[in-house]
């Protein structure tokens, strides 16, 4: 029966993870609405940028929890083209208004890629964006995709992503979608490559090119498979011949990084090493243990019982789900150098496992 109940606590606490986690997410989104007067400032006070942060994300838990961020949230994504991380120095941030770098209009493409937890159902080019986006605290929301002119032929720029400062979690299953066009003629090219830490990039022998009619594009969970289990990643889009007839300008916009978030793998919390062939551990502090095999930090304790264990994030402590001695499930903590003393939140005590 105990046995039972164990696996019914741990299925609830598995769907539970499962519904906060293990699901496609929009991680950085960006529809360049912040920048002003179509150059690259943004702000009341026009403020020269060379890098822009997403301003949609799936993943934000500051501030009000819309699907949105604002320029004083965390950010999960950068929009680099200033020298770092293997873009380029597109603009000068004291001149930010000698290239025209935002065309005005929306495009309609990826429209949905926008779509999160928070901001369900929710697009790029939703009216509901604004009143959002200025509770976050952006200046402006301004109907603009990015442009890149001529003079930035074979230049690169670079969509970062992450989970989060010292993210515990990974993502899976990668994915990147922009829209683009032509603004008014002619074509050129993209070309792509991808990195983990903004540095060493792999060229994915992929190229997008990009013609007058708005069209949705993207680098796959099969492109970019490479980067499963990465908190952080990097598309670097490098762009072919720009053509100095005049509207023969390539547009961005809508842009999405997605992935599944999922815990990262915690390992074996209490330390042991194998004894024998049965799938017995034995450790230093927390003794003998038996991993459910297939059912990652779940094991059959002589002392305890089945257990849920998972690691403490601000100690090396560990928490364990369990039965007590009045056979309620509940939460109890210890460490390495406490143990077999171990705290019971139910009852609100140190007690000893005998």
């Amino acid at each position: 029966m105990k046995t039972l109940q164990f696996f019914g606590a741990l299925a609830a606490l598995v769907s539970i993870s499962a519904a906060l986690h293990a699901q496609d997410n929009l991680i950085a989104g960006w529809d360049f609405s912040p920048y002003r007067a179509g150059y690259s400032a943004v702000g009341n006070d026009y403020t020269g940028v060379d890098t822009l942060w997403a301003n949609f994300s799936g993943i934000d838990t500051l501030g009000t929890t819309n699907g949105f961020c604002g320029p004083n949230d965390y950010h999960f994504g950068t929009f680099y083209y200033n020298g770092q991380y293997g873009s380029s120095q597109m603009i000068d941030t004291a001149s930010p208004f000698a290239v025209f770098w935002a065309a005005t209009g929306d495009l309609t493409s990826n429209d949905e890629a926008a779509a999160n937890p928070y901001y369900e159902g929710g697009t790029f080019n939703s009216t509901a964006k604004r009143s959002l986006l200025t509770s976050e605290g952006q200046a402006t929301v301004n109907a603009y995709s990015v442009q890149f002119v001529a003079e930035l032929s074979g230049q690169s720029f670079v969509f970062a992503a992450n989970l989060g400062e010292d993210a515990a979690e990974i993502g899976n299953g990668w994915t990147f979608s922009y829209a683009g066009k032509m603004l008014a003629g002619g074509s050129t090219t993209i070309s792509w490559s991808y990195s983990t830490d903004g540095s060493s990039y792999t060229d994915m022998g992929i190229t997008h090119t990009l013609t007058t009619v708005d069209t949705r594009y993207e680098l796959t969970a099969d492109d970019l498979g490479e980067l499963d289990g990465a908190s952080e990643v990097y598309i670097r889009g490098t762009l072919g011949t720009i053509s100095t007839q005049l509207g023969y300008i390539p547009l961005l916009d809508n842009v999405a990084i997605r992935a599944t978030v999922e815990a990262a793998p915690t390992g074996d919390l209490f330390g042991g090493e194998p004894y024998g062939d049965l799938g017995w551990y034995y450790s230093e502090w927390f003794k003998w243990y038996w991993p459910l095999p297939g059912v990652d930090n779940a094991y059959f304790s002589p002392k305890m019982g089945w257990i849920y264990a998972k690691a403490d994030e601000d100690s090396d402590g560990v928490w364990i789900w369990a039965h007590d001695t009045g056979l309620k499930w509940t939460w109890f903590y210890t460490e390495p150098d406490l143990y077999p003393l171990v705290y019971n939140t139910r009852t609100q005590r140190w007690e000893r496992v005998r």
